[in-house]
């Protein structure tokens, strides 16, 4: 019997260096196909000029923080716009009339200029056959603090209307 164990022992020994073999080359195996797809994915990842997936998103990242600053600016430029929109005098009413019985023609008139708030300045240009006269007066909200001739009166009417129109577009 010693022989039958002895030789089982040796060819457990033999079997144990051969598994071990053989998982050495699984291994190895293994890891050489690992690298050969990582390389494959590598090369997947790049684009036509080589550039890797990661430089790729990083630029992509880059460009769109550019853009969404670009944006910010762009809506801080709007807001000024607007901003300045209100205060700018766009609101004309013109009327115009004859002041004096012997002139005809409507030479004279009355024009008010106002903002989207209504201030602004009305000018009457009175046209006379001797004279002619030009009055300013100021305008805030809408309102003259001075007394107002009727075609002053309706000059301002159409200012205001016009920016009622311009408002319900």
């Amino acid at each position: 019997m010693p022989s039958i164990l002895a030789q089982t022992g040796s060819s457990s020994a033999t079997l144990t260096y051969v598994f071990a073999g053989v998982i050495a080359l699984a291994l190895a195996g293994v890891v050489l196909w690992v690298r050969r797809e990582i390389g494959v994915l590598k090369s997947a990842l790049k684009d036509a000029a080589g550039q890797s997936l990661e430089q790729l998103l990083r630029q992509h990242l880059e460009g769109r923080q550019r853009m969404e600053e670009k944006l910010r600016e762009s809506a801080q430029r709007l807001a000024d716009l607007e901003q300045h929109a209100l205060t700018t005098k766009g609101r004309i009413g013109l009327v115009r009339y004859d002041a004096f019985d012997d002139v005809s023609g409507r030479h004279s008139f009355a024009i008010a200029i106002q903002n989207e708030e209504g201030d602004g300045v009305i000018l009457n240009s009175i046209i006379g056959r001797e004279t002619s006269r030009l009055y300013c007066k100021q305008i805030i909200g809408g309102k003259c603090d001075q007394a107002l001739a009727p075609e002053e009166e309706e000059a301002i009417r159409l200012a205001a209307r016009a920016r009622l129109a311009e408002t319900k577009q």
